[in-house]
C-alpha cells in the first residue's frame, strides 16, 4: 500500500496534537498510514531513479518523524512532514519525495555547509545560463515550482553571472519544490516518478561536474525513454540547447 489520503490526515491531526501522549496513542496509525506506505514507495521508486540517475542507485533514506529540539525555540516533538531522500550521499544535492498535511510533493535541494559545497552548482548555472533559463521556464509550464532560498551570502560570490541568476549564485542553500498534491495517491509511483524526471536536470546542475553537464543532460533523453508524453518537450529542450521554445520571445528570462 502506498500513500493514501489518511497519510495526509494523520499529519493534519498531529499538527493539532503535537505532543507525546497523543502520538503514543496513535503510534499504530503512524506505522500503518505513514511509515510503511513511505517505505513501500521508496522501494518502488529507488530502482526507477537508479536507472535515471546513477547517483540514486543504492538505498534510499527515510527521515525521522522526531524533531531535534535541542537548539530550537520550537519544542514540539514531532515533524508534520516526512520525506524519502535519494542520492543523499556522495556529494551535495539530493532529490526527494515528501508528504505533509496538504499532500505529496517532490523536490531537489542543495544545502551547503561551506561555500565550496555549492561551487559546482554555481559554475554550472553560470556556464550554461541559456540552457538553465530555457529549461526552468519550460519546467514551470509543466508544473508549478516553488523556489526556496533560506539565506544568501552578502558578498558577491560570482560577478559574471547574469543578474537574473544572482539569487541562485548567492544562495547558501537552495530548494526547488513542487506544490503539495493530495490527488497523487492514484498511481502514486507513476505520478511521483514523472515529477522526479522533470526535476532531474536541476539535480544534475547541482551535482554533475561542469565538464560532464552537457553530456549528462542529453543522456536523460537518450538513455531512458521518457515515461510520459508530457515530458517529451523537456527532453527536447535539453538535447537541443540551441533550439527556440515556442513563445520564447515573450519569456521573462528571470527566475
Amino acid at each position: 500500500m502506498h500513500i493514501k489520503e489518511n497519510t495526509f490526515r494523520f499529519f493534519a491531526q498531529l499538527a493539532r496534537n503535537n505532543h507525546t501522549a497523543w502520538f503514543d496513542a496513535h503510534r499504530r496509525e503512524y506505522r500503518q498510514q505513514v511509515r510503511l506506505p513511505l517505505l513501500r514507495l521508496g522501494e518502488d521508486l529507488s530502482p526507477l531513479l537508479g536507472a535515471l540517475l546513477p547517483e540514486c542507485e543504492g538505498p534510499f533514506k527515510l527521515s525521522r518523524i522526531n524533531r531535534d529540539t535541542r537548539f530550537s525555540r520550537d519544542k514540539t516533538p514531532y515533524k508534520t512532514r516526512m520525506w524519502l531522500s535519494f542520492a543523499h550521499t556522495g556529494g551535495p544535492g539530493e532529490i526527494f519525495v515528501a508528504v505533509n498535511t496538504e499532500g505529496c510533493y517532490v523536490g531537489v535541494g542543495l544545502k551547503g555547509g561551506k561555500q565550496a559545497d555549492l561551487a559546482v552548482w554555481r559554475q554550472n548555472i553560470q556556464g550554461n545560463a541559456g540552457i538553465w533559463q530555457r529549461y526552468f521556464h519550460h519546467l514551470q509550464q509543466l508544473m508549478p515550482i516553488r523556489l526556496h532560498i533560506p539565506a544568501c551570502y552578502k558578498r558577491q560570490v560570482i560577478t559574471a553571472a547574469p543578474a537574473s541568476l544572482q539569487p541562485l549564485s548567492q544562495a547558501k542553500a537552495v530548494w526547488f519544490l513542487t506544490l503539495p498534491d493530495s490527488t497523487c495517491t492514484t498511481h502514486c509511483v507513476h505520478n511521483c516518478f514523472i515529477r522526479l524526471c522533470r526535476m532531474a536536470p536541476i539535480f544534475l546542475f547541482m551535482r554533475a561536474a561542469p565538464r560532464d553537464l552537457s553530456r549528462r543532460l542529453s543522456e536523460l533523453g537518450s538513455a531512458l525513454q521518457p515515461p510520459d508524453a508530457r515530458t517529451d518537450g523537456l527532453w527536447t529542450t535539453l538535447q537541443s540547447p540551441g533550439q527556440r521554445i515556442p513563445g520564447e520571445n515573450n519569456i521573462d528570462k528571470g527566475i
